[in-house]
């Protein structure tokens, strides 16, 4: 079995990002790895601040499901509109309204339809 070398730091998981991207023999490769640190570094934050978000709005997108079963405004999730939202087992899921094929919604669809019912003033009310 191959040994490893564990990341211990920010410029070791970069490194190992880069080597995929860019040959380490390259002359250009630790110019390259200066500039990729900040692509690595916005990539990790733009997860955590989704993250973070999508814990922020999931309570307040149950509590909207719980009380109401329709989506009052026009939303769609991958190209298709749906209508319909219920809450099953932990997850939100949204369908159609003349479809009984409910999808988990997630990730980003979640930031989107809380900003979506927010600014349309569906959240003002909820308890």
């Amino acid at each position: 079995m191959t040994k490893i070398s564990l990341l211990r730091s920010l410029r070791d998981l970069t490194a190992r990002k880069a080597e995929k991207l860019c040959s380490k023999d390259k002359p250009h490769f630790k110019q390259f790895l200066k500039v990729y640190e900040k692509v690595v570094v916005d990539d990790l934050v733009e997860k955590e601040l989704l993250s973070e978000n999508i814990r922020l709005v999931e309570p307040i997108l149950t509590a909207f499901a719980k009380q109401q079963s329709e989506i009052p405004i026009p939303f769609f999730v991958s190209e298709k509109q749906v209508s319909k939202i219920r809450v099953s087992s932990y997850w939100l899921e949204v369908a159609a309204n003349d479809s009984d094929d409910w999808h988990h919604l997630y990730g980003k669809d979640l930031i989107r339809l809380y900003e979506a019912l927010d600014d349309a003033g569906y959240l003002d009310n909820l308890e």
